[in-house]
């Protein structure tokens, strides 16, 4: 490795794949994204039959809550107020209902 070369290594959680997307710091719904194969990687983001989406995800409310409330919070935190167009953020559930992880998309 380079000098400025930057690594970031973490767990991977099985579980459900979430995401939410937020419009001016409100969160609009929870999404579930399932893949054919075990990662949302580029081509299941991408390509077309890469992935399939339920909407709103058929989650128990606790996770629709809680998932809202933080990607409203990471949209506040990171200061994405005049960004144009939605945000998201992704978030895996394990089976005990509670979020694990929090990636925050701003494209």
């Amino acid at each position: 490795m380079g000098a400025n070369t930057q690594l970031i290594a973490e767990e991977y959680i099985t579980g459900r794949e979430l995401t939410v997307s937020v419009l001016d710091g409100r969160a609009l719904c929870v999404t579930e994204i399932h893949v054919p194969g075990q990662f949302y990687d580029f081509d299941a983001k991408y390509k077309v039959g890469g992935s399939q989406h339920t909407v709103p995800a058929d989650v128990p409310e606790e996770v629709t809550e809680l998932s809202c409330g933080w990607a409203e919070r990471a949209f506040t935190i990171l200061g994405c107020r005049g960004v144009h167009g939605p945000t998201s953020s992704g978030m895996r559930t394990r089976t005990s209902s509670i979020c694990w992880r929090l990636t925050p998309n701003l494209e």
